[in-house]
């Protein structure tokens, strides 16, 4: 679904959907989340790593759980663009693509129909606390830096043969 079909779909303040959009970067189909908030259509790529989602800072197992924790605790989901979800507009066969994605990444079941899911009783500084392991480790940059771990590498490795070679 395009950005423009799925504009049509959204109504009110804080409605949302999850949508399958083509990435202008590899012409790869990825999931986007697109809202409607203060008459204006917003469209945020959700991000994937390390079978991590996110959309800015915090990093969820599955792409339910990313919208369950800013559905539940009301938080914008960019600070930027002050958007809140309100009311999902759920798709079927998009819900099913992605479940399916997601089972076949992980091996096992996943939904992402928001009205099966079971409800978060801890929502807040326990899921706050607890986003990822890498996140606890590395910071709010952890997925920028895990995505570029290689380069990283590369530059640490250039550094230890210029000093090698500096030495001797």
């Amino acid at each position: 679904m395009d950005r423009f079909k799925a504009s049509k779909l959204l109504k009110n303040d804080g409605d949302f959907l999850i949508r399958l959009g083509k990435s202008m970067d590899d012409l790869l189909y990825k999931p986007v989340l697109s809202v409607k908030w203060r008459q204006r259509n917003y469209h945020f790529l959700i991000k994937e790593f390390n079978s991590l989602f996110w959309i800015e800072k915090s990093q969820f197992g599955s792409i339910a759980s990313l919208i369950r924790y800013y559905l539940n605790t009301k938080k914008p989901v960019t600070q930027n663009s002050g958007v809140i979800l309100g009311n999902a507009i759920l798709s079927k066969k998009f819900n099913t693509s992605i479940a399916k994605s997601q089972k076949e990444k992980r091996g096992r079941e996943e939904t992402t129909d928001l009205t099966q899911l079971p409800s978060e009783s801890h929502i807040g500084g326990v899921l706050e606390a607890s986003r990822s392991f890498s996140y606890a480790l590395l910071g709010e940059n952890a997925p920028y830096i895990l995505q570029n771990l290689g380069k990283i590498a590369a530059i640490c490795a250039l550094i230890i043969f210029l000093y090698i070679c500096t030495v001797f």
